[in-house]
């Protein structure tokens, strides 16, 4: 198993090296003296291996992270055919990145996508090829369940929908908790989302239900994302008609179609609201990355949507916007939620040139959410799309960079980035 190490940048406070992003995380005010810990977030960017370096494979256009591992999609790797697409495993040793293993479906062929969409859990993932060929019905798609086990991962299933349906693509979104995976299908009618389990008795990945909108209409893509914690299941539809303005869905057990139909308050045509969700326990984050809002077309926004248990409702509580928002930045393109943090990328930004990229950290104060953190990468440049995928954990945030070309052009990167508390004081 090749583990070649990757190339290690830690931006701190003292060195001054390219950026440094301080947020104050506790602060006792002493009359004259102050007291604070404060978060320094550190960078490593992620490549692929030298031998597997190849430029337009797209490294980074998927994103997922669990504990120290992470998975990250490239669907226009070469490696089984043109755009055949493959996904990459690496693990944080040490004080580095480490790519492990790198993954393709047994039967991957060109075309496939496989890595457009990645879902990673403790010692198990799923990756997405929403093109790929089923039973002759073309871009039907299919996803590959992996299983962590002896240090290696094997593929223990092909995942596709009972009735493989046209140009369906099944895959094109996923998202895996546990022993459940919800499936996004958008792109045959209305969409549609499946809902897949392991079967306590045979223990095979079974089609438990399919999720359906309740006032779906064709062309909603339904399915455009997906987010699954526990048995709840959000689903974005970013095409909804008339207008395009986009709808979620909450469906509060996955093995029935009980539903609640999630709007934006102040939602108008070609939002592309739910373009992206994501959820974790009573709170729903969706992305509207071409919403004009009042700083220009398409500079996005993204809706924060909260449980009030008392009555049973889920109820818009915030709508975030870039402080700096400008036309086109496409904020909101990606999002993902933990805790009390948002993680949400704008591509489009053009902070390191036209298209660089950038990605937003918000944090919930208890009242409201608040922009902690605005990173670019410190490589960033001109057309790397920087922020096209994002994911957040308690200790990690990842972001995509799919045309970086330190590997060959648009051959893709990620960005790492984890927060390191230190104790400071100072006096006034």
């Amino acid at each position: 198993m090749n583990k070649t190490i990757i190339n290690f940048k830690i931006l701190t406070f003292l060195l001054l090296a390219s950026f440094v992003v301080n947020a104050d995380l506790i602060i006792k005010n002493n009359d004259a003296h102050t007291e604070s810990l404060r978060a320094l977030l550190a960078e490593e960017k992620i490549l692929v291996n030298p031998e597997d370096a190849i430029g337009g494979q797209m490294f980074g256009n998927a994103v997922s992270i669990s504990g120290n591992r992470a998975l990250i999609g490239a669907n226009r790797d070469n490696l089984n055919g043109s755009f055949s697409g493959s996904a990459y495993i690496f693990e944080f040793i040490g004080s580095q990145w480490v790519q492990t293993q790198k993954i393709t479906g047994d039967d991957t062929i060109t075309n496939d996508g496989f890595g457009y969409s990645v879902s990673l859990g403790q010692d198990r993932l799923l990756v997405g090829a929403y093109s790929k060929i089923i039973d002759g019905v073309a871009s039907a798609g299919a996803v590959y369940v992996f299983d962590f086990s002896n240090g290696v991962w094997n593929q223990t299933a092909r995942l596709t929908a009972n009735i493989p349906l046209l140009t369906a693509q099944f895959g094109y979104s996923v998202s895996l908790f546990g022993d459940k995976a919800l499936i996004g299908a958008p792109s045959n009618g209305t969409g549609v989302a499946h809902v897949f389990e392991i079967d306590e008795d045979t223990l095979e990945w079974i089609q438990s239900t399919t999720l359906l909108a309740n006032d779906g209409a064709f062309g909603d893509r339904f399915g455009q994302s997906v987010s699954l914690y526990q048995n709840r299941g959000l689903v974005g539809a970013n095409q909804t008609q008339p207008g395009r303005n986009g709808t979620a869905y909450i469906f509060e057990s996955l093995s029935n179609n009980q539903q609640t139909k999630l709007i934006a308050s102040d939602g108008q045509d070609r939002d592309g609201f739910g373009i992206s969700v994501s959820l974790f326990e009573n709170r729903a984050l969706i992305g509207a990355s071409k919403d004009d809002d009042i700083n220009g077309e398409s500079s996005g926004s993204a809706y924060i949507f909260d449980l009030d248990t008392m009555n049973d409702l889920w109820v818009e509580t915030e709508k975030l916007t870039a402080n700096d928002a400008a036309g086109n930045d496409e904020f909101g393109h990606s999002v993902s939620l933990h805790g009390d943090r948002v993680l949400i990328g704008a591509w489009s930004d053009d902070d390191n040139g036209v298209n660089s990229g950038s990605i937003y950290f918000y944090d919930f104060d208890g009242d409201f959410w608040n922009q902690s953190d605005k990173l670019t990468p410190s490589e960033g440049s001109s057309g790397e799309e920087f922020g096209r995928a994002v994911f957040l954990t308690h200790d990690w945030a990842i972001a995509g960079t799919i045309k970086d070309s330190d590997n060959g052009s648009a051959a893709g990167a990620a960005y790492a980035y984890r927060e390191d508390v230190i104790f400071v004081s100072g006096f006034d």
